[in-house]
């Protein structure tokens, strides 16, 4: 079986390739931070993509009594397998959920990296995000070789829409998930 090459994988060379770009880069020290970021999430992804790929549902099978079928004049009962489907759907979710929100850091930092390195926003601690920068270097250095990239192998895969459909919707959902508990907490206390 062949393994599918997932985004993250593509983007490592990319990621090394701006480190040797280090040199330009006027505050090197937060360009060392941001890329050291960028490897951590690297690395995170690689974690949860391995899990992702290793996950055989077959381990969340147990040995259970089966009350229905114990033998008849004997205190017998047989087990039986059973998959344990709430253990199963957590695991799922963790696996699923940390791939997509590491793979979503690599991109927040990268950004930041990419910003500083080329001088792009002026605030290198100000809210940067991907597309943002990207739409930077469309309009600055159009023929760089690293903006064709991201242009090509990046913002124009299907990939790439579904990670910002996910990012999209995580960022609600979490804003709901506070909303939601902030007017329990009102209800419950009074005004805070």
């Amino acid at each position: 079986m062949s393994v599918v090459s997932l985004p993250h994988e593509r983007l490592k060379e990319k990621v090394e390739e701006l480190y040797s770009k280090r040199k330009r880069a006027i505050r090197k020290q937060d360009f060392d931070i941001f890329h050291y970021s960028v490897q951590q999430k690297l690395w995170e992804a690689d974690y949860y993509a391995e899990q992702i790929r290793n996950f055989n549902s077959e381990d969340f099978r147990r040995l259970t009594p089966d009350s229905s079928a114990t033998e008849p004049d004997t205190e017998t009962v047989r087990t039986i397998f059973t998959l344990d489907k709430e253990n199963l759907s957590q695991y799922c979710n963790l696996y699923i959920d940390g791939y997509f929100i590491s793979v979503m850091g690599i991109f927040d930092s990268l950004a930041h990296e990419v910003n500083v390195l080329f001088k792009l926003k002026p605030d290198p601690n100000a809210d940067i995000y991907f597309p943002d920068i990207a739409e930077k270097m469309k309009k600055r250095m159009p023929n760089s070789h690293f903006y064709k990239y991201i242009y090509k192998e990046i913002l124009h895969k299907r990939w790439w829409k579904t990670l910002k459909n996910f990012i999209e919707d995580f960022h609600k959902n979490i804003q709901s998930t506070i909303e939601k508990a902030y007017k329990r907490l009102i209800k419950h206390f009074g005004e805070i």
